[in-house]
């Protein structure tokens, strides 16, 4: 039944700080890897020992919170409409059936860790939903139901490989993304620290 109380949106919780360093990672340790001893040569180029170390820091940490804020304006807060079946990042919105894909992004130390859902869509909508955070708290009842509304009524599914066009090995070639009645259970109950994902883990 379409009411009021459904036709309007609502903005899930955010993620944490760290998980846009997560999902930046792979370009980081590349850029590193690739550029930085050159870099750091250059800016350093004269500088006193002691100051170097300082100004390296400064550099990083510099680098570090402006590719938080790129990523964070590339995933931005998650409004959900029930009622109209949609999603909202940003500007962009999309209808419920056309997210695709779920990635499970892991955040974890030998005491904590967090999870959070990466949905796609076919339009090219990114969504971020913190799922369960460092703290262990997850999301609220009403939230979780709106989440779960939102995986029901989509269309995730295993990514597929222009090599492998029937999915054959889709768990092998995107191993960090799961199906429809993954995310589903990830959302009604989040695994805690001691508990397996259905993901395999990280080296």
């Amino acid at each position: 039944m379409h009411t009021a109380e459904s036709d309007r949106w609502v903005t899930l919780s955010g993620v944490s700080w760290f998980t846009p360093l997560l999902i930046a990672s792979p370009l980081i340790l590349f850029l590193l890897l690739s550029n930085g001893v050159r870099l750091a040569a250059i800016f350093l180029h004269g500088v006193p020992h002691p100051w170097s170390i300082v100004l390296l820091v400064v550099i990083g940490a510099l680098i570090a919170c402006l590719i938080v804020a790129i990523v964070r304006l590339i995933y931005p807060p998650v409004q959900l409409n029930a009622g109209r079946g949609l999603i909202r990042a940003g500007q962009r919105t999309a209808a419920y059936s056309e997210v695709s894909t779920a990635q499970l992004l892991v955040t974890a130390t030998s005491a904590r860790r967090g999870l959070t859902l990466l949905l796609r869509t076919r339009t090219g909508v990114r969504a971020i939903i913190l799922i369960r955070d460092g703290k262990q708290r997850t999301l609220a009842p009403k939230a979780a139901d709106l989440v779960r509304d939102l995986i029901e009524r989509s269309g995730i599914e295993l990514p597929v490989s222009p090599d492998d066009p029937k999915g054959k090995f889709a768990r092998y070639n995107f191993p960090d993304h799961v199906t429809r009645a993954d995310a589903l259970a990830l959302v009604e109950h989040p695994p805690a620290l001691d508990e397996p994902l259905p993901i395999p883990p990280r080296l």
